[in-house]
């Protein structure tokens, strides 16, 4: 029988985050996916009719994708409905790039506004993990936002298309504060993923590695030190060692 240092569940955003950090340290890791990896066979080219794919297998709702490795969700009593993916890269394979963070303020909500309740962390303590993580997902931007003056991405910004230009326009014409979106896409080749050709809506799959899913950052890091992967594998219960004893 294999013994591991750990046992991860879901290869995810926070799965393969926690893999890559544990593998780095010396530890053996095994993580378990009930999905696979997105095929690059399964998507079909926007200019064939791939949005289509945005309605089946490519939903961000089980309920609708049913596929092998999904099941169904109860949202009915929900204000909001589901979106996840269940395969290697989790959310982030179907997730639009975008990458903002909160604010300050945010951890704080009772005590500037009287709502919900404080966070046990402040902004100051989470700041060197956004750091890190925007390492090894590479963001694009600019710096300088007063919003996020934290904030220091490692690529230029996406270009603005007709659209964006067109919000331009119309913010500065209102005297309206605007910045480009920070986005997990790689403008420039970034750690040996290339550069995005925009070709392609970001939450229908991305299999160039252009975009910052985990499935080409945490993932391949992992891999090299030592983290093994088992994909298909549904983990159903979990037994103890005080179980099996008694």
């Amino acid at each position: 029988m294999e013994t591991f240092d750990v046992l991860i569940i879901g290869a995810g955003a926070s799965g393969l985050a926690a893999a890559w950090s544990l593998t780095d340290k010396g530890l053996k890791v095994c993580l378990f996916e009930q999905g696979e990896q997105l095929k690059p066979e399964s998507l079909i080219p926007i200019n064939q009719g791939g949005e289509l794919q945005r309605s089946s297998v490519l939903n961000t709702n089980p309920n609708v994708r049913k596929s092998f490795s999904d099941y169904s969700i109860d949202t009915t009593e929900s204000p909001i409905d589901i979106a996840n993916y269940n395969g290697i890269g989790g959310s982030t394979v179907l997730f639009s790039a975008q990458y903002p963070r909160f604010h300050p303020e945010d951890f704080k909500v009772f005590s500037i506004d009287k709502e919900a309740v404080d966070w046990p962390i402040s902004y100051s303590q989470l700041l060197p993990f956004y750091e890190l993580n925007d390492y090894h997902t590479g963001v694009s931007g600019l710096s300088g936002d007063p919003k996020y003056p934290n904030i220091r991405p490692s690529m230029p910004p996406v270009p603005l298309g007709p659209m964006g230009r067109k919000l331009v326009e119309g913010f500065e014409t209102l005297n309206w504060h605007w910045w480009p979106a920070y986005s997990a896409l790689n403008t420039i080749e970034y750690q040996g993923r290339p550069q995005d050709k925009f070709q392609r809506p970001s939450n229908l799959g991305d299999t160039s590695g252009s975009k910052g899913s985990t499935d080409h950052t945490y993932l391949t890091k992992a891999i090299s030190k030592g983290l093994i992967l088992r994909d298909r594998c549904k983990v159903t219960r979990i037994i103890s060692n005080e179980f099996e004893n008694k």
